[in-house]
């Protein structure tokens, strides 16, 4: 064997090994039990001699079920009309790899892409996996053995149902306190809202330095402990650097805190707090979907300064479906000297309809003019209010409701209600400084279902133990806890709990029916999720699907005994095997039996009509001719008879028998001396005579003589 020690050529241009798929790979409408092809090819080559490709992925999404090379008789294929070594390809579980080599002396040149290889996958479940080739085991050869310079690309498939954005946001977005002076400390959180298979996250938050700084940030209580995220704290700009990542991976769904941020006042005055740079990823480090952070930039302010925002900032609300009402008000707070105010409110037209409006007398203050539009095409609702003498501006350093907007809900989903070209003017015109909070709203879909309800059998034996596999999901927008029961028609099998299972994620759950004691009868199954709250879709709460029948009859046959009439033979006797049946049921049975050495067939008969607790004896003749030396375990097996209780004692498996080298009569696997003299001994004797030795008389003719050693001496000197 020679070893050969593999270099990058330096003198060639690069080559690029690309895989391509016989159908789109990212579409959530392909389900398990699909084939496709992925084809490996290359877009060019100098010298090239010979090519390896391995392909590897995850193996719980999908399985290569087989690959082939490319026939030589392509004329796409990179080695067209050559002689090549093909060796078989090596198929493993999360891996392929497949190779060819020329026979020739030199390699092949080309500049028009060529196909190398074609994998097919079958898709084994629900999730995403790169099909890679970025590895050490694939690469292109000249005919020097030495490694050309190539790029190694892959695919992404991803069958995974669409996931709904999470929302992330500071709480509280605005912190508006003069008693936090300097020296002063207090707590943001970054939060969560409906989350799905959520494994890292990272954000970075910014500040005014002059008037904050961060002492510390710690993970929040959604990922469990222990988890050390990554902390970069630069109070020099105004800058938190924040991310953690779960090891190993164990995605968390639903809604909590991320992280706790710590901050030091260190002077008076007004900062954002800009939630930026956010950003989400799943259990394969791949990114999940995210809506804008409302409410951003937040703010810290520790001196008076008028606040006009959404109130309530958020609302989420399970109950909220088309044709729902909902109220939000534009409110002011700490405001001195009001005398007028206008704003526009931006919301998703295709979630939410303006369809009234009240002006609020604030301080009972009712001298005051309104000009308004409402835009449903746009979404965009302008108000402008303003004060006329004999009103008197207004002050107020506590929330006042200015306008209240009712909506109506459209659809399912999020929107933004962003508050902007706002501005309060006292009653010189001037304008009063302030900041505006937008706000949030949510309208969710509860709805679990049962999907799937599978037994694992058509029928049982009062006693039986019955798997029973129902597969739940959860098709609303929010993790849903809920209980599955079972069901023999109106009788409870068991009661599985369901907790936090994600929107668009399937739970398959087993239930084991334990049938002792059932009356035999067909039964359907059903399986049943317990209804969530405000769900209103709960016609697929209920599957029945599947019937078990629980018989009366018994039918069971057995083999009970597998002898044979020697427990050795030389190659070419005949040796008589007894295999023994039962009839153990309370049915009369007709079955085949079949006697077997090491799996191989001796024969088969029919044995018919045997009654309940009878047994036969059946003797099959096993000509050992052709069979290679060595030892054999006897079997004897009767079929499987329908709805048969117990099809394990239909087989039954006897000793060992050898079958030896002619000659061999001692066993020891070669003819020698020793074998030569035991014959020897009994030459002369015959059937009867007291010193006749069977295993002597090697042509079993009742006598041992001279042929018999003839035959051993023929032999002589050979083993196995």
């Amino acid at each position: 064997m020679i070893a050969v020690a593999l270099t990058i050529h330096p003198g060639y241009a690069i080559s690029s090994i690309t895989l391509q798929s016989s159908i789109p790979l990212i579409d959530s409408s392909i389900t398990p039990g699909t084939k496709f092809n992925v084809t490996a090819n290359v877009d060019s080559g100098t010298d090239v001699y010979g090519w390896q490709v391995r392909m590897n992925y995850d193996s719980a999404v999908l399985n290569a079920t087989r690959a082939w090379i490319t026939p030589v008789s392509d004329a796409n294929y990179i080695f067209f009309g050559q002689s090549s070594i093909r060796p078989k390809p090596s198929l493993t579980s999360g891996s392929v790899l497949v190779g060819d080599s020329l026979l020739t002396l030199t390699g092949i040149t080309f500049t028009t892409p060529k196909k190398l290889a074609i994998v097919e996958f079958m898709v084994q479940g629900i999730g995403a996996t790169n099909i890679s080739t970025d590895n050490v085991d694939t690469y292109l050869l000249d005919s020097n053995l030495n490694e050309i310079p190539t790029v190694k690309g892959g695919v992404r498939f991803d069958n995974r149902p669409p996931i709904m954005p999470a929302t992330v946001y500071l709480d509280p977005f605005k912190v508006a306190d003069p008693t936090l002076t300097p020296s002063h400390t207090f707590n943001v959180s970054v939060k969560i809202v409906n989350a799905t298979g959520l494994n890292g996250f990272q954000f970075k938050l910014s500040y005014d330095p002059t008037i904050l700084n961060v002492n510390s940030a710690t993970i929040g209580s959604f990922f469990p402990s222990p988890i050390i995220p990554v902390v970069n704290i630069n109070n020099a700009i105004g800058l938190l650097a924040f991310g953690a990542f779960k090891s190993p991976p164990a995605p968390v769904s639903g809604s909590g805190t991320l992280a706790i941020v710590t901050f030091h006042v260190t002077g008076l005055g007004r900062s954002d707090l800009n939630l930026y740079n956010v950003a989400l990823a799943d259990q394969a480090g791949d990114p999940l979907p995210l809506n804008p952070v409302p409410n951003n930039p937040g703010s810290f302010n520790n001196v008076l300064l008028a606040k006009l925002y959404v109130d309530p900032p958020s609302i989420i609300d399970p109950t909220l479906k088309p044709g729902s009402l909902v109220n939000i008000n534009i409110t002011i707070d700490d405001v001195e000297n009001m005398y007028g105010y206008q704003f526009r409110l931006g919301f998703d037209e295709a979630l939410l309809t303006p369809i009234g409006f009240r002006v609020h007398r604030v301080q009972n203050e009712g001298n005051f003019t309104v000009q308004m539009s409402m835009d449903d095409i746009t979404g965009v609702v302008c108000v402008n209010v303003t004060y006329h003498s004999p009103a008197e501006p207004i002050t107020t350093f506590s929330p006042a409701a200015l306008v209240t907007l009712t909506f109506q809900i459209d659809g399912f989903g999020t929107s933004i209600l962003h508050l902007y070209d706002t501005n309060i003017v006292d009653q010189t015109g001037l304008p009063i400084p302030h900041e505006t909070t937008d706000g949030f709203i949510q309208s969710t879909i509860r709805d679990v279902a049962i999907v799937s309800v599978v037994p694992a059998t058509n029928w049982a034996y009062p006693g039986w133990p019955v798997s029973i596999t129902v597969v739940a999901k959860n098709k609303g927008m929010m993790a849903e806890n809920f209980d599955v029961k079972t069901f023999f028609e109106s009788n409870l099998i068991g009661t599985i709990p369901v907790v936090g299972l994600a929107p668009g994620a399937n739970t398959t759950l087993i239930f084991t029916w334990n049938t002792m004691g059932v009356a035999p009868s067909i039964y359907t199954i059903r399986a049943e999720a317990t209804s969530v709250p405000y769900e209103t879709n709960l016609a697929d709460n209920i599957l029945i699907d599947g019937a078990v029948e629980i018989r009366s009859i018994y039918r069971d046959v057995a083999v009970t005994n597998v002898t044979s009439s020697r427990t050795w033979a030389y190659r070419g006797w005949k040796v008589n095997i007894t295999v023994t049946v039962k009839n153990l049921g309370n049915v009369s049975e007709t079955f085949a039996v079949n006697a077997t050495y090491d799996g191989n067939l001796i024969g088969t008969t029919t044995v018919v009509d045997l009654l309940p607790t009878d047994e036969v004896s059946l003797i099959f003749t096993w000509d050992t001719s052709g069979v290679a030396f060595g030892n054999y375990t006897l079997a004897g097996k009767a079929t499987i008879v329908p709805f048969e209780f117990n099809p394990a004692n239909n087989v039954y498996v006897d000793s060992v028998i050898q079958i030896r080298l002619l000659g061999d009569i001692n066993g020891d696997g070669k003819v020698d001396i020793k074998d030569l003299a035991i014959a020897a001994k009994a030459f002369g004797s015959y059937v009867g005579s007291p010193t006749y030795n069977p295993d002597a008389d090697v042509n079993q003719d009742g006598v041992v003589d001279i042929r018999d050693l003839a035959i051993i001496a023929k032999n002589f000197g050979k083993s196995v």
